[in-house]
């Protein structure tokens, strides 16, 4: 209210329910209304380009922390009005374009008295989305996130308008239809959040901004105050309608009376007279409007003790030829609205700030427009963007642009996360090897089992939901074919792509929007450990603790033989061996048994003879390792005659 003035006196009465029949008015009480000038205002316009290919249409140019806004019309262009004196922070933003800071502008007094618009932007350039970095954030913007609630009011409908102001700043701005609110791209830190609406008491919060993020303000309750229950407050009156000679007309039919930053619109009758009623306590401003014509003043009503109030608007022509100007009316429906209304919608004409909040019906108005051709944009958190281009005004006429359905904004599914990573490499192959997919949301499970591909060509399958206990409703599993000598069976030392088509849909039957690819590369075979280990001191080796070499693969060992194995120290005897392999893995070991003696250091070689199941050579063979044997003691008895007995006993127990 910082931009009206002087106090008028006024003209309010309580009024009882049938106050608004036929019968005269009573005298009102004085000084419950006040008359408001307005003070002029600064405007700012500017071009959004974007590269070739890409629509400029419809890119949200706003005012950090404030109302102000505009959409970009076909060319690109907008106009941003109705702006303060003060220091402004101008951002864009559409869901397939990087963020971007327009400018930092300063409004001064000076600038008000400038032909508007006083400043004019060019050359600001956007880029596609998919040219920002992993964190899905651009760089500029690394330090930035966005803040978003909900306030809940004691009635429902009160929701939407309600002020939400960060303490110690100027950003501020009001809820929509749905109590929802959110303040774009803040510097990461701690602020306070002081939140009040007429008739409510006013509450506040305090709220952390983390960067790069959608930070949740949670939900903030308003309790009313001083309002018997289901009592509400009446607004009534005439309007009267001037030509440039101050001859009385009567176009009523094209007036529309409204409460400023709420829902509630009248339409007058052949008389002018018109009738707000179930108003919540507070204080409003009551405006008026029509094609061609501009009230000189508004005025600011005190319903917070009184039940009634009568209001008469007088509206002359604008200082533009009524010749010049339009409106445009239409009705907005919801898809599913968790509100059971239509309010809360933002209509706007691309390329400039002539904006509309739809009413619990939908319908808005969009007045005093320009003779021309304009695009309308209709924008709601959680619906998708509604558009009708080529809306022709009229000079002195309503434009009807109908009916227009917004759809529940459905996220297409995205791949979030995968296991391998992207260009993982020396990726172990196992029996299965497991590739997961994790998506951002629930998904359909038939569809994925047909959308995966992977290449070269191995064998797999996809395991779904209740089919594999690391899959779930968002995320898959492929079981890739490691080991087998029969079909195709993934390869050591090779890169494999996986790709999921667009084929594949949430649970709601929303497509990806792109297919989804990611690399990663197979290990090679090799030892991966042995037992003891390389250089171990103090190793016990017996028969019923032989000596293992642990294997990444399942191996053969049909080609080979004893004589692969040399140990040095001679142990006297023939080592004995043998192959056993992982159940889960598939991955071999090889057993060697034979006579040790203690304190003594031992080598053990393993030659090239061993080899995969499916004939890759082992990368890492010839291998050799040492250890050193403990030393005898009480509690350590061994006698090597004891040897082949033990052996016996061992391999008895392993076959039951």
């Amino acid at each position: 209210m910082n931009r009206f003035f002087c106090l008028l006196s006024v003209l309010c009465l309580a009024l009882v329910g049938s106050a608004c029949k036929q019968e005269a008015p009573p005298t009102p009480p004085p000084e419950r209304i006040i008359e408001y000038h307005l003070q002029p205002t600064a405007a700012v316009e500017g071009t959004i380009d974007v590269p070739d290919g890409v629509e400029p249409f419809g890119i949200m140019v706003f005012a950090e922390g404030t109302s102000n806004m505009s959409f970009t019309d076909a060319k690109g262009e907008f106009l941003i009005t109705d702006l303060d004196p003060g220091d402004y922070v101008l951002r864009a933003m559409r869901h397939d374009l990087q963020s971007l800071m327009v400018a930092e502008i300063s409004i001064r007094d000076a600038d008000l008295e400038k032909d508007q618009p006083f400043l004019t932007l060019k050359g600001v350039e956007m880029k596609p989305r998919e040219l920002e970095g992993k964190s899905g954030a651009a760089p500029e913007f690394a330090a930035l996130g966005n803040l978003r609630g909900l306030v809940l009011t004691t009635n429902p409908t009160d929701s939407k308008g309600v002020l939400v102001e960060i303490t110690g700043t100027d950003m501020r701005t009001v809820t929509d239809a749905s109590g929802s609110f959110v303040f774009y791209n803040l510097p990461s830190g701690d602020y306070g959040l002081n939140v009040s609406r007429s008739g409510y008491e006013t509450k506040t919060a305090r709220v952390h901004v983390f960067p790069g993020l959608d930070n949740p303000a949670g939900e903030i309750r308003l309790d009313v105050v001083d309002i018997a229950a289901g009592q509400g407050r009446t607004i009534f009156g005439r309007v009267e309608m001037f030509d440039a000679q101050e001859n009385p007309v009567a176009e009523f039919d094209a007036v529309t009376v409204y409460l400023e930053g709420t829902e509630f619109q009248a339409r007058p009758d052949a008389a002018g007279q018109y009738q707000f009623g179930g108003i919540p306590a507070g204080r409003y401003v009551v405006t008026a409007s029509a094609p061609g014509y501009a009230i000189a003043q508004r005025y600011e009503v005190d319903l917070t003790e009184i039940e009634a109030v009568e209001v008469n608007p007088i509206l002359r022509p604008t200082e533009d030829q009524v010749t010049d100007i339009g409106s445009v009316v239409g009705r907005v429906i919801l898809e599913e609205s968790p509100t059971g209304g239509n309010g809360g919608v933002a209509v706007s004409l691309a390329g400039t700030s002539s904006i509309a909040i739809t009413d619990q019906q939908g319908t808005f108005r969009l007045l005093d427009i320009p003779e021309g051709m304009y695009d309308l944009v209709a924008t709601m958190t959680g619906y998708e963007t509604a558009y009708i281009e080529g809306i022709e005004v009229v000079a002195a006429q309503e434009t009807q642009v109908g009916t227009i359905e917004m759809k529940l904004e459905r996220l297409a599914p995205e791949v979030v996360g995968t296991l391998p990573e992207p260009g993982a490499l020396d990726v172990p192959i196992e029996q299965p090897t497991e590739v997961i997919i994790q998506f951002n949301m629930k998904m359909n499970q038939r569809s994925l089992v047909d959308a995966i591909n992977v290449s070269p060509d191995v064998d797999y399958r996809v395991a779904t939901a209740g089919r594999h206990a690391r899959a779930s409703e968002d995320r898959v599993v492929v079981l890739l074919s490691g080991y087998s000598r029969e079909g195709k069976v993934l390869r050591f030392d090779t890169k494999y792509t996986v790709e999921v088509g667009t084929a594949v849909t949430s649970i709601d039957g929303v497509p990806m929007k792109e297919p989804y690819s990611f690399s990663f590369t197979t290990g090679s075979a090799r030892v991966i450990a042995t037992r003891p280990d390389d250089g171990a001191e103090g190793a016990y080796v017996s028969p019923t603790e032989p000596i293992l070499i642990h294997f990444n693969a399942p191996i053969s060992v049909s080609k080979f033989n004893a004589d692969d194995i040399r140990i040095r120290p001679d142990i006297g005897t023939v080592p004995s061996f043998e192959v056993q392999h992982d159940s889960r893995t598939g991955w071999g070991t090889l057993q060697i048994v034979g006579r040790f003696e203690w304190e003594t250091e031992y080598t053990v070689r393993i030659g090239k003879g061993i080899e995969t199941i499916t004939g890759d050579r082992i990368e890492n063979l010839p291998y050799t390792f040492k250890f050193t044997t403990r030393e005898v003691t009480e509690n350590f008895p061994y006698n090597s005659d004891d040897v082949d007995t033990i052996e016996r006993q061992r391999k008895e127990r392993d076959r039951h």
